[in-house]
């Protein structure tokens, strides 16, 4: 079977469709790849074929104005950038919808598993009625989830608004998929009925069952497939000093914003570091995708910088984390048995911080664009002092390695 696996958006937004890749090369598939520019080393260290959708759509996100949505304060600018990006981005949208087309006309696979940004392949499989699986890496994204709105609305309107909001949601998807049916299909396809196949297309939701329960009224087409991971260790240097710093500290948090940017990183560092050093909390920073730097200076004796580190090699080894509340991550800290924060950014991650509130294993975290010193130490002392977050996050973790069942996974995508 020749299997096309798509994907827009962060690292975040790759890892599980590697993970997927990973079992599908394992079973004897032929597997093809195709991220941004920027994850294309992803791929190639797992040996995929990989094809690119370009370094646009990432650098977007690390322009001024990407940088200011996701962690801008002032509302009225935030619009404004929100307009700007949205005008310049056309052409990029363009130009990702004639990527999809393209390479899936010239590839032409036996199923497609495909990210919610790639919105091609449900007009093609209503075209070819060949095998389509859409992937989500987050809850509440196209069924609706018991006292939850529709993703980046992040709050609990009442059991009847919340259930209107997937409605709107969703029909905006649909709006957005006849884009692809009238450029490519003759506009043969009406949004109602795009809409109608986006909710009866076949779906993992790359969430733990352990977080995440099947909900009244869901179809046979969802499948809650667990967290998706790699190993990435294998792929890995370890950087010098590591394993001293980790010897010295019995009791260690791991700060990491992952993929994720903002308006001014050398200052929300040094409140970070302001903040641990008031804790007398010795922390790991993992400065990743630029969201955190590494200072000219700073207390080496407790502060350990690095700018690349596989989660599943360092989590286990720490007691607690504070990230943006990306999926993976807080799946990657919740599996290792890690309380948590998030300090949300962007898009899932305000829900993400209220799902983990809700679990007990961390304290309720800032938007990045409130953050401060004396907020942040507040919650790091919460976080680090209150011992049923780990408690809580250690029954979690148990429940989270029985999670996948790849046999029954392989046999939803292939049937």
């Amino acid at each position: 079977m020749k299997v096309l696996l798509m994907s827009i958006g962060t690292r975040g937004d790759c890892e599980p469709f590697l993970a997927i890749a990973n079992q599908l090369k394992n079973r004897g598939d032929e597997v093809i790849c195709v991220f941004p520019e920027q994850y294309r080393s992803l791929a190639e260290e797992e040996n995929f074929e990989f094809h690119s959708f370009g370094a646009e759509f990432v650098e977007l996100l690390n322009s001024d104005e990407g940088r200011y949505l996701i962690a801008g304060k002032n509302s009225a600018k935030k619009f404004k950038a929100t307009l700007k990006l949205y005008k310049s981005s056309t052409p990029m949208r363009k130009n990702l919808l004639d990527i999809q087309h393209k390479l899936i006309e010239s590839i032409d696979p036996d199923c497609i598993i495909f990210h919610p940004k790639v919105i091609y392949p449900i007009s093609w499989s209503l075209k070819t009625g060949k095998n389509i699986v859409l992937l989500c890496p987050v809850p509440c994204a196209v069924h609706p989830i018991e006292g939850f709105a529709s993703i980046g609305i992040n709050k609990n309107l009442g059991k009847l608004c919340n259930k209107w909001s997937y409605d709107v949601v969703n029909y905006i998807m649909g709006m957005s998929l006849k884009t692809a049916s009238k450029a490519y299909f003759d506009n043969e396809y009406s949004t109602k009925r795009l809409t109608k196949a986006l909710k009866d297309v076949k779906i993992i939701y790359s969430v733990s069952k352990a977080l995440m329960d099947y909900q009244e009224g869901w179809g046979d087409n969802i499948n809650i497939a667990g967290f998706l991971e790699r190993d990435k260790v294998h792929a890995w240097s370890m950087p010098d000093g590591l394993e001293l710093f980790l010897s010295r500290h019995p009791k260690i948090i791991l700060v990491t914003f992952g993929s994720m940017v903002n308006i001014d990183p050398e200052l929300t560092t040094a409140m970070v570091l302001d903040a641990l050093k008031e804790c007398k909390i010795p922390a790991i920073i993992n400065t990743a995708g630029g969201g955190l730097v590494k200072p000219a200076e700073h207390d080496e004796k407790n502060i350990f910088f690095t700018d690349n580190i596989p989660y599943d090699y360092i989590l286990p080894r720490m007691y607690a984390t504070i990230h943006h509340g990306g999926a993976g991550t807080t799946h990657s800290s919740l599996k290792s048995g890690c309380a948590t924060m998030a300090i949300p950014h962007a898009v899932d991650q305000p829900l993400w911080n209220r799902w983990i509130y809700n679990l007990g294993v961390g304290p309720l975290g800032v938007s990045i664009n409130k953050l401060s010193t004396a907020i942040l130490k507040e919650k790091l002392l919460d976080l680090y002092n209150t011992s049923s977050y780990k408690q809580n996050a250690l029954r979690l973790s148990k429940q989270m390695k029985n999670d996948n069942d790849y046999e029954q996974l392989y046999n939803f995508i292939i049937n």
